[in-house]
């Protein structure tokens, strides 16, 4: 009889314990939500926000991107050598320059004839294996971002990017 009763209380003791843990941790929890919905407290409360940098408005006022919309499609022409990494033939891997011109792979190479502002994408939807194509020469005008990409496909129509020039 003694343990019963030493048992309900200090189970008693500890079903109030827990309660008020649990009410407590509650109550907490929906002060700190309510203050970290205000932008100047956050800073100070959470290192994420600290650590985070620029805002993408702050940085896009102080850097303008390039953008292939800065970019007017010329006449002088530019040639990219494309070259797909796979085990076989890729005789249905296309090469699509702006939505029209259509290049296929021979030998998994092929070079493509661009122009300033063109979109180059790379067509493996006639494959169910990844393929990853890279730009593996290009003209010296165009910049180094389009000259160095590369793109993996995996039965998708990928964009290898736009053609710009220095």
């Amino acid at each position: 009889m003694k343990f019963e009763r030493w048992f309900t209380r200090v189970t008693d003791k500890f079903d109030f314990f827990l309660f008020r843990s649990v009410l407590g941790l509650l109550v907490l929890l929906i002060v700190t939500q309510v203050v970290m919905s205000n932008e100047n407290v956050r800073y100070f409360l959470s290192v994420v926000d600290q650590r985070e940098g620029a805002s993408l408005d702050d940085y896009e006022l102080d850097r303008p991107v390039v953008s292939p919309t800065d970019q007017t499609i010329s006449d002088e022409e530019y040639y990219l050598l494309l070259e797909a990494e796979a085990e076989v033939g890729l005789t249905e891997l296309k090469v699509i320059v702006d939505e029209d011109k259509v290049y296929n792979f021979e030998d998994n190479q092929v070079e493509i004839r661009v122009r300033k502002g063109n979109m180059v994408e790379i067509d493996g939807s006639s494959y169910d294996f990844p393929i990853r194509v890279t730009v593996r020469e290009a003209s010296q005008d165009i910049i180094p971002a389009m000259s160095q990409a590369m793109v993996i496909t995996y039965g998708t129509v990928e964009l290898l990017g736009w053609v710009i020039t220095d």
